[in-house]
């Protein structure tokens, strides 16, 4: 490997490091690659998650103008009461389809929240790493011979690196490094434990659910034999249906210490902070949007309610009547 002094020679600067880079970007593409991007997780839900549900509401909603365009004076005579008992049980058949509609468009919308947000937090650490590990990876003045006829040329330049170092040192704890080297520096993980998903608003799924039954068994279980069967049998189940994260902060990135290392580390920071107020609000809207559904729906339930107990009473004065 080459490089080219101020004056223009080309001459050579000792082992490159070609080899770590390569293999430092392979391993920062792998990490990137399984663990997704950080866009999908914006895609709109209410044009894929919310959609069926939306559909049954729809029919729901015609279904009840027609029951409401049936019920009628003439209902409460005596003669009607098959026919009014009969348009009762069509009601209740759509109410009962439209809670179970929006109780299943809460449980689909939670599963979309919580895997993108672990989808989320995953990519993020990955690209971080990786990121790190590249930036690392690239060689430092020190890493280039120096040349005999460069001293005079390089003479401002080593003022500056000196005074360059002189800081570090001041900022590391009076603790030197290498010459040209950068100090090291550990720079912290993200929390995992902020970005949830609240549970009374967002159910789990029936699978989540059975999981964490299997699991609650398995500890109450005192049997060798049964307690191993069954502790295989909730792990898959749980790890199949979810993924917890165990650590309450993401692993820590043992790295060095330069304004580039510190903008990254705000650039990460900013952008998890950033997700998490979006995050926030995107369920803070659909939750507001799901609300108004289920209040309209105990509305329609409250005025079938009140009419058809309308319809008995002139039923009742009918009869007393005749």
């Amino acid at each position: 490997m080459n490089s080219y002094t101020p004056a223009g020679q080309n001459r050579p600067s000792g082992p490159s490091n070609t080899d770590k880079l390569r293999s430092a970007g392979t391993e920062s593409s792998r990490k990137v690659r399984c663990a997704g991007w950080l866009c999908s997780w914006s895609v709109p839900v209410r044009a894929t998650d919310e959609s069926k549900s939306n559909e049954i509401l729809s029919g729901t909603a015609e279904r009840r103008r027609i029951l409401d365009d049936a019920l009628g004076p003439h209902l409460a005579q005596p003669n009607m009461a098959h026919v009014l008992e009969d348009l009762c049980k069509k009601e209740e058949q759509r109410h009962t389809e439209s809670t179970e509609a929006l109780k299943g468009v809460r449980s689909a919308l939670g599963n979309v929240f919580r895997a993108q947000a672990k989808s989320f937090l995953k990519a993020l650490v990955a690209q971080f790493e990786a990121i790190v590990t590249l930036v690392d990876a690239l060689p430092l003045p020190m890493h280039f011979a120096k040349l005999d006829h460069d001293d005079n040329a390089n003479d401002e330049e080593e003022r500056e690196e000196v005074s360059l170092k002189r800081r570090m040192r001041r900022e590391g704890g009076h603790l030197k490094p290498e010459d040209g080297a950068l100090p090291p520096r550990v720079w912290e993980g993200i929390p995992l434990n902020k970005i949830q998903v609240d549970e009374k608003r967002w159910p789990e799924d029936e699978d989540t659910k059975r999981a964490k039954a299997a699991l609650e068994a398995m500890q109450e279980s005192s049997s060798k034999d049964k307690a191993g069967k069954l502790a295989a049998k909730a792990a898959n189940m749980f790890k199949q249906a979810v993924d917890v994260p165990t650590n309450e902060v993401s692993p820590s990135v043992a790295s060095y210490r330069s304004p580039f290392h510190k903008q990254l580390f705000k650039s990460r920071n900013e952008c998890y902070d950033q997700f998490q107020k979006l995050f926030q609000d995107e369920m803070a809207e659909r939750h507001k949007h799901w609300t108004e559904k289920e209040a309209q729906e105990k509305d329609l339930v409250r005025s079938w309610s009140l009419n058809i107990k309308q319809l008995k009473k002139h039923s009742e004065a009918n009869q007393e009547d005749e």
